[in-house]
């Protein structure tokens, strides 16, 4: 699995939409996510081989900053499974809750 960390000034679900967006231009497709409050996001994308430096021009186009290159074992075959991970750079307040304690 390789592993791509981006960031984006922009809200939580456009900032998702916007990734998702680069996804499909690219020939990849998401096949797993997971949200975290409102600031991160991890999609989990599988990506033909040959397309994954079209999936990183794709998201550096639409305005994400990389930080850092794909890293991670790109393993055998035609697809590659990739781990995006996503931050949201709005300025607004966690919409994380406090859970109490039980037991």
């Amino acid at each position: 699995m390789l592993r791509l960390e981006a960031s984006l000034r922009s809200p939580f679900h456009p900032m998702v939409d916007a990734a998702s967006t680069c996804v499909k231009r690219s020939g990849a497709w998401v096949v797993g996510h997971q949200f975290y409050s409102d600031v991160m996001a991890v999609l989990t994308v599988m990506c033909p081989r040959d397309k994954v430096a079209l999936l990183e021009a794709a998201l550096a186009e639409t305005g994400f900053t990389l930080h850092c290159p794909a890293t991670g074992s790109p393993g055998r075959g035609d697809e590659i499974a990739v781990q995006l991970v996503l931050n949201a750079l709005h300025g607004g307040p966690d919409v994380r809750r406090t859970v109490p304690a039980f037991g």
